[in-house]
């Protein structure tokens, strides 16, 4: 039998419902972080696709060549 993946928005509510007391900033702080970690995977994911891959040319001052992605 196939199981629902348990997605992040759901696992906080899950959570929030058993500790009454879990308040609902960190579960907001959390949803935020999620939805971060979706736009930054989406980014990649299109980087060869956007120019966003290989070096700028510059050097930083450490003297490391500078990538798109730093």
């Amino acid at each position: 039998m196939s199981q629902i993946p348990l997605t992040l928005s759901r696992f906080i509510a899950q959570k929030q419902t058993v500790d009454h007391e879990a308040g609902g900033g960190l579960a907001h702080l959390l949803g935020q972080i999620g939805l971060v970690g979706k736009l930054i995977a989406k980014d990649l994911r299109r980087a060869g696709l956007i120019d966003i891959l290989g070096t700028t040319g510059e050097v930083n001052v450490q003297g490391e060549t500078v990538k798109k992605l730093d």
